[in-house]
Order: C-alpha cells, then sequence, then structure tokens
C-alpha cells in the first residue's frame, strides 16, 4: 500500500464487500467503545475513520509532522510543523476546509480523515494512526482531469497488511454521503501498481490511461 495523488490542483508530474455498520452486528473481541460510523476489521485489528478534530490533536501531529512532504504524488505542506503551528493553524484550517470555509481561489471543500488501528487494545489510548485519507467533496475540471476526490497515504511500516484496501472501502462509503457525482475520480501515477490495485479491489474500473497515471472510476450510486 503506498501514497497517492492528494492534491486539490493538477500537479501531473456497490465495492466487493462492506465495511461493517457499527451498531448492526456483535464481534466478540470488538466488543468495547467503539468510534461512529464503519469499521473494517484485520485479525484482531480494528481499523476506523476518524475527521481531523483537536480531541487527538497529539498523535494527529506527530503523523503528519513525521510523513514526508511528497510521496508517490501525496502532498504533505506540513511535514517536520511544531506541535504549536499544527494546532494554531494547521488543524483550524483542515476543520474548515472541511466545512467549505476559508478555501484558497480554486479549492473545494476537503475533509481530511486519518485511519486508525486499534491495535488489538480496547484502550483508546493504544489506538494509533496508520494513514490519512482526504476527500474533496466535488469535482472542479483541475480534479476531473487530476487528482479527482481522492488522496490517500499509508505510513510506510503500516504498509502490505490491507490497511490502505481497507481505508479506502470506509472512504467510500463516507464518499455516499458527501459528493454529488454517482462515480468517484482516482489518480495514481503510472510507477505505482500498489496504488492501482488498492482501487480495483474497491470496484475501481480504469477509465483511460495517460501519460501522468491512470484514471479510475468507482460507483457509488
Amino acid at each position: 500500500d503506498v501514497p497517492v495523488d492528494s492534491a486539490q490542483t493538477d500537479r501531473r508530474s456497490r465495492p466487493p464487500g462492506l465495511p461493517i455498520k457499527l451498531g448492526a452486528l456483535s464481534f466478540g473481541h470488538v466488543a468495547k467503545k467503539q468510534p461512529k460510523g464503519y469499521i473494517a476489521l484485520i485479525g484482531a485489528k480494528m481499523l476506523y475513520l476518524k475527521p481531523a478534530n483537536f480531541d487527538d490533536i497529539e498523535k494527529e501531529h506527530r503523523f503528519v509532522a513525521e510523513s514526508p512532504a511528497d510521496e508517490n504524488g501525496f502532498i504533505n505542506d506540513f511535514s517536520g510543523i511544531s506541535l504549536e503551528m499544527f494546532k494554531s493553524v494547521v488543524l483550524p484550517q483542515m476543520i474548515c476546509w472541511s466545512q467549505g470555509k476559508n478555501l484558497p481561489e480554486n479549492f473545494v471543500p476537503e475533509t481530511f480523515y486519518f485511519l486508525w488501528s486499534d491495535e488489538g487494545q480496547e484502550d483508546r489510548a493504544f489506538h494509533q494512526i496508520v494513514g490519512e485519507f482526504r476527500l474533496r467533496h466535488y469535482l472542479v475540471p483541475s480534479l476531473e482531469n487530476g487528482s479527482g476526490h481522492v488522496g490517500q497515504f499509508i505510513k510506510k511500516e503500516y504498509r502490505g497488511r490491507g490497511y490502505c484496501t481497507e481505508g479506502l472501502r470506509l472512504l467510500i462509503e463516507e464518499a455516499r454521503k458527501i459528493i454529488p457525482e454517482n462515480e468517484l475520480y482516482l489518480h495514481c501515477n503510472l510507477d505505482n501498481p500498489s496504488s492501482l490495485r488498492v482501487m480495483l479491489k474497491n470496484g475501481g474500473v480504469i477509465h483511460h490511461k495517460e501519460e501522468s497515471g491512470f484514471y479510475v472510476r468507482i460507483r457509488l450510486r
């Protein structure tokens, strides 16, 4: 599982199985205080998405600050940022953008989600952020012909475990509630086959291919 384009500008340089809706089933080891929304189970571990928020600020900051500035098209403008700056500038910006407020010119609302693993532990103190997903709320021409709705990134030590596949599956459920288009638009570089596999496993179809990469569509409704 590797990163895939996340920028709003064009930097060019039903899925096969549904996640489990909380409250619908009982899981044995997942009989604990659970996050709202959908979860995914991988072995004894539970994965879930949470939008950027102040309650988890220390772990969110650590994840963002330690992530590279650019990896396979996933742009992180806040690599190496201090906790003070993250708290006063970056996190409020993430939350505002998800609400469509204070957007830069030509940007669309975008929700920043962190992918969490409970690490098999009931105590939330042991839960870790393993990835980041970004969902842009609707398309404009630069996104339709560029990076699309989605940006995704899995921390290096958590790759190869299926986390990106399940994280995207969870994001698709969020997209069904937010975006107006009937299809989710995604893009990955030609030299990023892992991200392409993640998309295809989630019902993606290659719409077309260009020098900049593969353009993939996932039907939502």
